[in-house]
């Protein structure tokens, strides 16, 4: 998937739809590279300005468990 997604996912509105995002910070289609401000990068913010009623960002990934069960 690419960012035109957020805008389509958003305009849909589906009910049953969870959305996650993991970043490794490189971008593997074009063989690695590293995606340049991968850390300035608000992914969260970025989802609620295209209309997505919920969004969570969660920085180490030992935690998605225990966060998003609390918020899905």
């Amino acid at each position: 998937m690419n960012m035109g997604v957020l805008g389509t996912v958003a305009g849909m509105k589906p009910s049953n739809f969870v959305h996650f995002l993991m970043d490794n910070e490189c971008y593997a289609t074009t063989g690695g590279q590293p995606v340049p401000n991968a850390t300035d990068i608000n992914y969260a913010g970025m989802a609620k300005e295209a209309g997505y009623k919920k969004n969570l960002f969660v920085r180490q990934s030992r935690r998605v468990p225990q966060t998003t069960s609390n918020k899905l």
